[in-house]
């Protein structure tokens, strides 16, 4: 077998093993059509690199080495919306953030600081954030299912997040930060529902200019769940492909 296609295979091998609950070295020939000996060889050498783990039973994972790089990996978010925050913090001249859930917190994965001035909000990708407090939260939990908003927030504050929901956006002063103001816009991706939010954050000083980029904020929120419903839908169409499905 050439060296390219035992790497695609290699690859193929690790598309499968993510699909399923655990396979032997039987299940993988058999679904990817290889010589039980190929497939032997493959996991052998995937395993001795911690690409795939084995348990007792003599059945193949997904291993370590994997976890370890996708660890490095920026986020699918930040990825997609990266060109549209330069270009939205470059007319705002305003610090931009798109945040993404993980948990109950959210958690800033993209930000371009397009302020010149020494008055300036400064945000790092990671920072996390409580998914009840702030406008990058807020944005995302009013648009998740009321069951999952019930578990953040007071049933008095319902009525809040459906307002945020009609209006197309959230705004708050000062719940993370004294003195600064934001505003977001969440990022719909059609069936994927709300993968996210787009904010511009301001010292309270200047927030009286945010009001004259909303509808900036809600257009490139728009703008980023279109790419991101088609770089999910391209993706999964590569993974199917790959595996002849």
């Amino acid at each position: 077998m050439e060296t390219a296609q035992t790497a695609d295979y290699a690859l193929l091998t690790l598309l499968e093993l993510e699909r399923s609950d655990g396979q032997t070295v039987s299940q993988l020939a058999a679904a990817l059509s290889l010589n039980r000996t190929v497939a032997q060889r493959i996991v052998t050498t995937l395993h001795r690199r911690a690409a795939v783990s084995r348990d007792l039973e003599g059945r193949y994972w997904l291993g370590p080495l994997l976890i370890a790089l996708a660890e490095r990996l920026p986020h699918e978010l930040s990825i997609v919306s990266a060109p549209l925050v330069g270009e939205l913090a470059r007319r705002a001249q305003e610090t931009v953030v798109v945040a993404a859930r993980d948990g109950a917190e959210a958690v800033v994965v993209a930000r371009e600081n397009g302020s010149s001035s020494p008055l300036r909000v400064e945000y790092e990708v990671g920072f996390r954030q409580p998914i009840n407090r702030g406008a990058s939260s807020l944005a995302i939990l009013a648009h998740l299912d009321e069951a999952t908003a019930r578990r953040h927030v007071a049933a008095s504050d319902l009525p809040a997040l459906a307002k945020i929901r009609e209006q197309g956006y959230a705004r708050s002063e000062g719940q993370l930060r004294a003195h600064m103001v934001g505003i977001a816009a969440p990022i719909l991706a059609g069936e994927l529902g709300v993968v996210g939010s787009i904010a511009i954050i301001v010292p309270s000083a200047r927030a009286t200019r945010l009001e004259g980029f909303l509808d900036d904020v809600v257009e490139t929120a728009a703008r980023i769940g279109r790419a991101y419903r088609q770089h999910d839908d391209a993706v999964d169409g590569m993974a199917t492909a790959g595996t002849g499905r």
